[in-house]
């Protein structure tokens, strides 16, 4: 099996991981994924909460032969970590206020969407490449958007990348998703002020942003981003 290490801020949002079920879909975090402490430990989900709460853990993923999630692996901070984490974490842009900027984009398939229709709404952007350094992301991602298009309609995801059409539709021969897809934005990538990819963005039904995140081993940012927009909808009544 292969190892992706990765030390991740973990703020005010505990993590759900994702799992590969008998019947090929990925579902919330349940008692049969397997998540150990430092120690070897099987944690249920209480004490794995607990821990990435208190900002002092990381995480080893273990992926089978597949490039499916095998275990979790928690690995305590060093001293050294925290130092390094604080200094690669990205800082805010002081012109990015807490009010998302509006958009109107058009997809590959001729859908237009806006920001302001999408109010009320958790709403998960994906700023990414098409190539195939990516795959493994953008499938990841896409199965979070038919987990969720399948559970609740109250979030909605979209994939914008500075790739033309041509080369979009060539990766998507090989590599099909069915992500709505939005192919160079240029006023989108300018608002939103992105300079690198990936980039993950979560808003909230209030229009909000919750989460900006850049990442260079994004395969795990999925996960993460699961954890917020879980706790995201709890706070939609």
């Amino acid at each position: 099996m292969r190892c992706l290490s990765r030390k991740l801020p973990y703020c005010y949002f505990f993590i759900i991981l994702i799992c590969f079920s008998a019947y090929s879909q990925y579902e919330i975090l349940n008692e049969y994924t397997v998540i150990n402490d430092a120690n070897g430990n099987r944690l249920s989900l209480q004490e794995f909460d607990q821990l990435m709460d208190s900002d002092n853990w990381s995480l080893k993923t273990y992926l089978k032969e597949s490039a499916e999630i095998d275990y979790i692996q928690l690995v305590k901070k060093t001293e050294e970590d925290k130092v390094h984490e604080a200094l690669i974490k990205p800082k805010k842009r002081s012109s990015l206020t807490q009010n998302a900027p509006d958009f109107s984009v058009i997809d590959i398939h001729n859908n237009t969407h806006s920001l302001h229709d999408l109010k009320g709404s958790i709403v998960y952007l994906t700023f990414i490449q098409f190539n195939k350094k990516n795959y493994a992301t953008l499938l990841e991602i896409d199965r979070l958007y038919e987990k969720y298009t399948k559970t609740d309609n109250k979030v909605q995801f979209m994939v914008i990348t500075p790739s033309d059409t041509s080369t979009i539709n060539s990766f998507l021969k090989l590599h099909p998703v069915k992500l709505p897809i939005v192919s160079q934005p240029k006023k989108l990538l300018k608002d939103y002020e992105i300079s690198q990819f990936p980039t993950n963005i979560l808003i909230n039904h209030k229009g909000e942003f919750l989460e900006y995140r850049k990442s260079s081993l994004s395969t795990e940012a999925p996960a993460y981003m699961d954890a917020a927009i879980t706790k995201a909808l709890r706070k939609i009544i």
